[in-house]
């Protein structure tokens, strides 16, 4: 077969199923980023305690028992708040370079035809140049 009937199926193929086969591949990792870092999990559980702490109970009532418990519960779930909204960040700023270097790929693959095509054009043109 001629290169140049081969052409239109490359075309095809360039701006056609490799774009489609590429979103599917970005899709992916989004799907994984948000799959590693448990976003949704972290969110739903976003006020539970990081670390459950059993206390030892004393018989009768004890306001200082009872204002320990609160104040440590408070402090549990603060740190615990923190700690995943950090890990739910990395998430986002991960997805978000992820998103950034997916625009520039297809953006290039868009151009890469028409890059081939000025560079042998050029090259065409030195060569009738230099004979």
């Amino acid at each position: 077969m001629r290169p140049l009937l081969l052409l239109p199926y490359y075309i095809h193929w360039h701006y056609g199923r490799a774009i489609s086969s590429g979103f599917t591949i970005f899709q992916n990792f989004i799907w994984f980023i948000g799959h590693f870092f448990s976003i949704g999990i972290l969110f739903k559980t976003l006020f539970q305690p990081w670390e459950k702490m059993v206390e030892e109970r004393q018989p009768g009532l004890s306001f200082s028992n009872i204002a320990s418990a609160l104040l440590i519960n408070l402090c549990i779930r603060f740190a615990g708040a923190v700690i995943r909204l950090a890990v739910i960040f990395t998430g986002f700023i991960c997805m978000s370079v992820i998103t950034v270097i997916g625009a520039c790929v297809f953006i290039i693959w868009l151009a890469f035809p028409l890059f081939i095509i000025a560079f042998f054009g050029l090259g065409i043109v030195f060569l009738i140049k230099a004979i």
